[in-house]
C-alpha cells in the first residue's frame, strides 16, 4: 500500500512542475520573450526628453521600445530603437519619427509612414528625429491673448 501512495506523491509532483514549467513557458511566448527582434539607429541633435525604455508608437500602439542611448563622434544623439519582428513592416525607408512631448503624459516616440508600400527601413540608415512638444506649442498659442491683456 505505500508504494501506490509513494507513486501517486511522484506522478502529483511531476504533473504540477510540467504544468508549471508549460504555463511560464506560455506566457514568455505570449509576451514575445522568443521573437526575433530588430534594432534600428535614428538620431538627433539632443538628447533632451529622451529616455532608455521610452515606448516608439505607431498608430498608438506601442511597436518598440527605446532600448540605448549614445553620443556619435560628432556630438550628435543616436537613439538605438527595438523593434519586434512583427512590428518591422511598419517602419518604412521614408517614414518620419517624430519625439512627442504631450501636455500631460510621459514622451515617445511616434512613427508616421505615408506609404506602407516602400521598403523597409535599412539597418544602415539612420535617419533623423523631429521633436514636437504639446507645451510650446500651447504657450505659442496662448501669448497674443497674453499680450492683449
Amino acid at each position: 500500500m505505500p508504494a501506490k501512495i509513494e507513486f501517486k506523491v511522484g506522478l502529483f509532483i511531476i504533473v504540477t512542475t510540467l504544468l508549471i514549467i508549460g504555463s511560464v513557458g506560455y506566457v514568455a511566448y505570449k509576451k514575445g520573450v522568443f521573437e526575433e527582434v530588430h534594432t534600428f539607429t535614428l538620431s538627433s541633435r539632443s538628447g533632451e526628453e529622451l529616455t532608455e525604455g521610452m515606448p516608439v508608437v505607431f498608430s498608438g500602439f506601442k511597436i518598440g521600445v527605446v532600448h540605448t542611448l549614445e553620443l556619435s563622434e560628432n556630438g550628435r544623439v543616436l537613439i538605438k530603437i527595438r523593434v519586434p519582428e512583427r512590428h518591422v513592416k511598419w517602419i518604412r525607408s521614408d517614414s518620419m519619427f517624430i519625439v512627442s512631448k504631450p501636455f500631460i503624459g510621459s514622451s515617445r516616440i511616434v512613427v508616421l509612414t505615408d506609404d506602407l508600400g516602400s521598403p523597409v527601413l535599412s539597418k544602415e540608415k539612420v535617419p533623423e528625429v523631429t521633436t514636437a512638444s504639446d507645451i510650446n506649442e500651447a504657450i505659442k498659442k496662448l501669448q497674443p491673448i497674453f499680450e492683449e491683456v
